[in-house]
């Protein structure tokens, strides 16, 4: 798992909420995206609904810090 901060001046218009890809290591399962909403769930399995989620988690990666950058920007808030 990597955790990485999206600082809130970065301008983000890539997501309009929050949403999990899970991806499994067994080729028989495929890889799908969660989608949490305040009275429902969506589970998205489409190849193209996948993709167009892991474009839009690749820019917010792109955009966020850095896994590094993120402890000590981590570490500073807590000290």
């Amino acid at each position: 798992m990597t955790i990485q901060v999206l600082p809130l001046e970065t301008s983000n218009d890539s997501a309009e909420g929050s949403f999990t890809i899970l991806r499994f290591t067994e080729l028989d399962l495929p890889d799908f995206v969660y989608v949490e909403q305040l009275t429902s769930a969506l589970y998205l399995d489409k190849p193209e609904d996948v993709e167009v989620y892991r474009r839009v988690m690749q820019r917010l990666s792109n955009q966020a810090l850095t896994s590094h950058q993120t402890t000590l920007f981590l570490q500073e808030i807590l000290s």
